[in-house]
């Protein structure tokens, strides 16, 4: 999909165990200027069940940015990178781990 000549990135997030971490990652997300995005996580089976803040996020960010949030049990690193490529709709990707965030307006350079 392109909106006003800007070609939508997805974002693709690889979730476990990371629940003190993923609000930093969106925020720094939805911070970046870069008009056209979304946001694809994957839950791969996280040994600590609580996703408490990606569901507290997408509640009150929804209506900011799609977001796809997919809980599953554990199936690796590796399907779960297949996975989230296979869904993404973007013409271009950008692999986020959930322990990690953005700087400095990252998509909207590299775009």
């Amino acid at each position: 999909m392109i909106t006003n000549n800007h070609p939508l990135v997805s974002i693709i997030i690889p979730f476990y165990n990371h629940n003190h971490f993923i609000k930093k990652t969106l925020d720094s997300i939805l911070e970046d200027t870069y008009p056209n995005k979304n946001i694809l996580i994957i839950n791969d089976g996280s040994s600590n069940p609580d996703d408490s803040n990606i569901i507290q996020w997408i509640h009150n960010h929804q209506h900011e940015i799609n977001i796809t949030y997919i809980k599953r049990e554990n199936k690796g690193l590796t399907k779960t990178l297949n996975e989230l490529i296979a869904i993404a709709s973007g013409k271009y990707l950008l692999l986020c781990a959930s322990d990690d965030y953005l700087i400095n307006n990252t998509i909207n350079e590299r775009i």
